[in-house]
């Protein structure tokens, strides 16, 4: 696993044992856990807060995603590896790379 690829994930929601199957960006991992942010196509509806920590993907479809997306900066999540199975679809272009680490 190499950082900016994106895997499927099933993410939990904050404060709930629900969660969906969603886009993530891959980040890092130790023995136990990924770590990894959101991405996410849900932009304009956000507050102008939520919109500052989101980062646009410009090459969406070369990252392997079906719409425009956004990293979502906000949160990094751990997801245990015992209980998590990430599914690579793709990775963020260089140009997006280097857009995501000027703004990080």
């Amino acid at each position: 696993m190499n950082k900016g690829e994106i895997y499927i994930a099933f993410v939990g929601f904050i404060n709930s044992k629900d969660g969906k199957r969603r886009p993530v960006l891959y980040v890092r991992q130790n023995k136990e856990l990924y770590y990894v942010y959101r991405i996410t196509t849900k932009f304009e509806n956000k507050s102008e807060f939520i919109q500052s920590k989101y980062v646009k993907i410009d090459d969406w479809d070369f990252a392997g995603l079906k719409k425009p997306s956004w990293v979502d900066t906000l949160k990094i999540y751990k997801l245990s590896k015992k209980q998590v199975k990430l599914k690579n679809i793709g990775q963020l272009s260089k140009s997006d790379m280097i857009k995501l680490a000027k703004f990080l």
